[in-house]
């Protein structure tokens, strides 16, 4: 693209610049090369002015530099920034935000906006210099080249509304005043937004995202939760979101605390070289009532057995509908026939039962819904995960609860964790599938974790041990009806926590291989084990790993204990390493 320019400290031509800010009243110019003043004035004057109308015409099209000072309108220059800009704000600034959706960054139409990510807008820090620089990691000491961005609360301190597109936010400090009102998240990125219009191309580099505990041992939060994503293709890179408090405000009072949370998906997401910090859990997946474009209204005449729907796109034999009954309460049937719109089905709760099967007809003129999204195409790596001990202690020791986890997963189809560390206060790895709808009940069906790997993770430097499971492995629910998990690899990670493995429930091809697993507890072998089957998991391999076989080793569960490996069917295992005072001869290695 050409790109030309003027210097106007260097030539006088005062009716160019009439029309400059003609064409451009915001004063938003395109910028040039310097000419030469060799050319006459007016041959300049008349090339100047052919070259603003042509791009006033719509020719040429040139990124422009948008500052904000310390006191300046960040909104405003979110509203005017168009794709390719640069918004920069002053470094030493506190904008606060307005008290409903926060500082909004809007969704562009038309132009390069409908173009890639490469044209995202850059909403900066003016002191970008002085941070680490890109793919590396911010801390607490970086925020003093940031600008503040604060919410006085309870609403967000940014949002990303339907349709908002390409913004890549650098350096920025996202946080609470100082005495705000209990805030329940420090961001919005399309939150409350229909799928069709959920944001997208949004990324966070190196920006700093906390509660105002951060740094410090106060157990009460004045902010619960850091981001909500509902949005397709957001990147957390280098930063630092901390959420270190459990209580709600000043109350003794727990609150489930996230530092990102994507409830519904769609995903992709990407959270990379992070610190996360969270009292509950760091990083929380599905959980929600999950998405879907296939749905049908119910006819009057439905049975336990039989209904005719609206329609039946993408609906085959085999599949799970969930259905309002008399109560409006979605519980689950399977499909076993189709013929035109009339669906035959039984009433269906899982291979482990009881789940949800439809207990009473469905609800005439109700919503059918099926085969919709999980969170999906999720890759955290190289991140810290840590949990504050002397908040969990205090909160253990008042009102004797516990962290729920590291993370938590409650759907997600396609997730890859890689080169994260686990450290502070000892938590567990909860992947345990949930169809949990928020109101009606059980009505994401198809809610599902499989395809998961985790692989050269490392759990070391807890300040105390944790002597029960590392990972709660539950990968179908048996409390609503969800589709069977699997497909999960554990792969040459690094365990030191002194919890076995794994309570495992349900689910098929699991793969352990090539880990150090330190699960003797304190030290002592009584009433330990190595892995803890709870409800059958086929096709389970433990292959090439380094482990305390304890007491009990592999052990399975009533009803499921007529024999060693009875909640393991079809367990293969050996070549691993297994520390024990006394070898059983019936089990392998």
């Amino acid at each position: 693209m050409l790109e030309l320019s003027l210097e106007f400290s260097r030539l006088t031509v005062p009716p160019v610049l009439d029309l400059a800010f003609a064409v451009y009243p915001s004063g938003r110019f395109p910028r040039v090369a310097v000419l030469s003043s060799v050319f006459c004035l007016r041959t300049l004057r008349t090339s100047i002015i052919a070259l603003i109308l042509s791009i006033s015409a719509g020719s040429l099209a040139k990124a422009a530099t948008i500052f904000v000072p310390a006191d300046g309108d960040l909104q405003g220059a979110l509203n005017n920034a168009q794709c390719g800009d640069t918004v920069v704000i002053s470094a030493w600034g506190t904008l606060v935000a307005s008290a409903d959706f926060g500082f909004v960054f809007p969704a562009k139409e038309g132009g390069p906006c409908t173009g890639t990510a490469g044209v995202a807008i850059s909403v900066i820090t003016a002191n970008v210099d002085s941070l680490p620089p890109a793919g590396k990691r911010v801390g607490i000491g970086d925020a003093a080249n940031m600008p503040k961005l604060v919410t006085t609360g309870p609403t967000p301190a940014i949002g990303f509304p339907a349709n908002s597109r390409f913004w890549k936010l650098i350096g920025l400090e996202v946080t609470t005043v100082p005495s705000p009102q209990y805030t329940q998240f420090l961001g919005f990125v399309g939150s409350y937004v229909p799928l069709a219009q959920v944001p997208s191309d949004i990324t966070f580099d190196r920006c700093y995202i906390h509660s105002q505990e951060d740094g410090t041992n106060n157990a009460h939060a004045s902010a619960r939760a850091g981001v909500d994503v509902h949005a397709a293709r957001v990147t957390f890179s280098g930063c630092r979101l901390a959420l270190p408090a459990g209580y709600q405000g000043s109350s003794l009072n727990s609150d489930n605390n996230y530092a990102i949370l994507m409830g519904k998906g769609p995903g992709p997401l990407t959270i990379d070289n992070c610190f996360l910090n969270g009292w509950f859990t760091a990083v929380f997946l599905g959980g929600s009532t999950l998405e879907t474009n296939n749905t049908a209204t119910v006819a009057a005449g439905a049975t336990l057995s039989q209904a005719t729907l609206s329609n039946v796109d993408n609906l085959n034999v085999g599949d799970m509908i969930a259905l309002p009954n008399q109560n409006s309460f979605y519980e689950v049937v399977k499909v076993t026939g189709i013929s035109g719109n009339t669906v035959n089905y039984v009433p269906w709760g899982g291979n482990m039962g009881p789940g949800s099967p439809l207990s009473s007809a469905p609800v005439a003129g109700g919503l059918a819904r099926w085969n919709g999204l999980n969170p999906a195409n999720v890759t955290i790596t190289h991140n810290t995960f840590y949990i504050n001990p002397a908040i969990a202690s205090q909160i253990s020791v008042e009102i004797g609860q516990v962290p729920k986890g590291y993370f938590e997963f409650k759907s997600v189809d396609g997730l890859y964790m890689e080169g994260n560390d686990f450290m502070g206060w000892p938590a567990n790895f909860t992947v345990t599938v949930r169809n949990q709808g928020e109101v009606n009940g059980c009505d994401s069906p198809w809610s599902v974790i499989r395809h998961f790997t985790f692989k050269n993770n490392r759990e070391s430097n807890l300040v105390v041990p944790h002597v029960v499971q590392l990972f709660g492995l539950q990968l179908e629910d048996n409390i609503c009806t969800s589709t069977r998990g699997g497909d999960v690899q554990i792969v040459n990670n690094l365990f030191t926590s002194g919890g076995w493995l794994a309570d495992v429930i349900g689910g098929d091809s699991i793969t352990v291989r090539h880990n150090t697993i330190l699960n003797n507890g304190t030290g002592t072998w009584s009433n330990g084990r190595l892995l803890n089957g709870i409800f059958p998991a086929s096709n389970v391999t433990f292959n090439d790993n380094i482990a305390f076989n304890n007491e009990y080793g592999v052990y399975s569960h009533p009803p499921f204990d007529t024999t060693w490996n009875g909640a393991f069917p079809n367990l293969q295992m050996s070549g691993n390493v297994l520390i024990s005072r006394t070898i059983d001869p019936f089990r392998p290695n």
